[in-house]
């Protein structure tokens, strides 16, 4: 299963910080890529949700790990008609 992101983004190669089974994103829509990941809107088990991942040549670096997971938590913890579920 493959994000489109002008180049393909394979998701084996991702470091997911939640593990869910990808092949269950639906109408996956690439929104932005920057030095560390790529971010993309889908919808998950009929929710609207954002998907980051982290580039390959960061996924053993811990203090990326460590800054990704706490970006998780406190986006997890916004709710907002505007705002994607993390």
């Amino acid at each position: 299963y493959q994000l489109q992101a002008g180049k393909d983004v394979e998701l084996a190669s991702a470091v997911p910080l939640d593990v869910f089974d990808y092949t269950q994103l639906e109408d996956v829509t690439h929104l932005a890529s920057g030095a560390f990941s790529h971010v993309y809107a889908a919808k998950h088990l009929g929710r609207d949700v954002v998907v980051k991942l982290l580039r390959e040549q960061y996924k053993d670096s811990s203090v990326t790990l460590k800054q990704m997971r706490f970006e998780q938590v406190l986006l997890s913890q916004l709710r907002h008609k505007n705002i994607g579920d993390f």
